[in-house]
């Protein structure tokens, strides 16, 4: 199953630019060390899907697999299961200050001096990346809630991914949704696609706000325009799925997903989205669509995803392992 790869092409983590270039295979060089920080959703049935690499350092693919396959306690507000996103900090991203002195000296002394460098900027952009830096660095030396402080106020001087940083963090920690809300959006506006993205997914499944596909589409493919992969299936997913039948659009929905099949082709949500096309498109082919979900399921499987829908899906399109066709 691909991921959503952010940590090579996303402008503005200015406070990782310093120890990107310090030679980091002398930094972190005991055994396969790694540093990861990842994004991703939490299902109702508490699988991990949709996992993007904020930031990476060294060889993150084992990791990044043993996080898709972890089972999480499932989401609920008021009893409910909900959708929810959330942030994880794996390998050197998780050393504490005794573990990073001790271990990685050089690259601990440089977050530090990074971390002063910033600290004495008044411009918006470096207000970011130092309260980026405070926020990934937690063992640096800060105050409370001065991280925060740091993305509002750059932010408020019209910083896009400070605006996007904030309102995901006010939104995941639930301090403020409404304050979230409006500053992914603008930050959304500001053309950022992971804002675009984010905004979309949570006019589709937040319990906080009130839903909208119509709203959700038009940002997913604003994003889609940018080659963000995962707006681009799900955009595929309304097309094909949305309770509007008003925004179906099997062509574009298979347009979508065949320009993405080479880095999804292993994700089960894929798979089942290329049976609902193949079932559904004007000259049908079920037969396709039943080998599209039973890879779905297998994979689904595997990765501890509540594939049970699917499975019912699949029953009601055979008989007997004979592909039964209905209208």
């Amino acid at each position: 199953m691909a991921n959503q790869n952010g940590g090579s092409d996303v402008e503005g983590f200015e406070g990782f630019t310093d120890y990107n270039t310090l030679e980091a295979g002398n930094e972190l060089s005991n055994a396969e060390p790694f540093f990861l920080i990842a994004d991703y959703d939490i299902y109702p049935d508490g699988s991990i899907r949709n996992i993007v690499h904020v930031k990476t350092q060294g060889s993150v693919k084992k990791a990044t697999n043993e996080l898709s396959i972890k089972a999480l306690p499932t989401p609920t507000l008021n009893d409910q299961k909900i959708h929810f996103i959330n942030r994880s900090y794996l390998g050197v991203a998780s050393y504490n200050r005794f573990k990073m002195k001790r271990d990685y000296y050089k690259f601990y002394k440089a977050i530090r001096v990074l971390a002063k460098d910033l600290s004495s900027s008044e411009s918006a952009k470096d207000k970011y990346s130092y309260g980026i830096t405070l926020i990934n660095f937690p063992w640096l030396t800060q105050e409370e809630g001065q991280a925060d402080a740091l993305l509002k106020e750059a932010a408020e001087n019209g910083y896009a991914l400070a605006k996007y940083e904030y309102g995901l963090k006010q939104y995941r920690e639930q301090k403020d949704i409404k304050e979230a809300i409006h500053w992914l959006q603008s930050s959304a506006e500001d053309g950022l696609s992971q804002a675009q993205y984010r905004l979309a997914r949570i006019q589709l499944e937040s319990p906080w706000v009130v839903k909208s596909e119509v709203n959700a589409l038009f940002w997913l493919e604003q994003a889609a325009k940018q080659e963000h992969i995962f707006a681009k299936q799900h955009a595929a997913e309304i097309k094909l799925l949305a309770k509007n039948k008003d925004l179906h659009n099997i062509p574009e929905a298979i347009q979508a997903l065949e320009e993405i099949a080479d880095t999804q082709q292993f994700d089960p949500q894929y798979q089942y989205l290329q049976a609902i096309a193949h079932a559904t498109k004007e000259n049908r082919e079920l037969s396709k669509a039943v080998n599209y979900i039973r890879r779905a399921i297998t994979e689904g499987k595997r990765l501890n995803w509540d594939v049970s829908a699917w499975q019912t899906q699949l029953n009601n399109w055979t008989s007997g392992g004979s592909v039964t066709i209905t209208d």
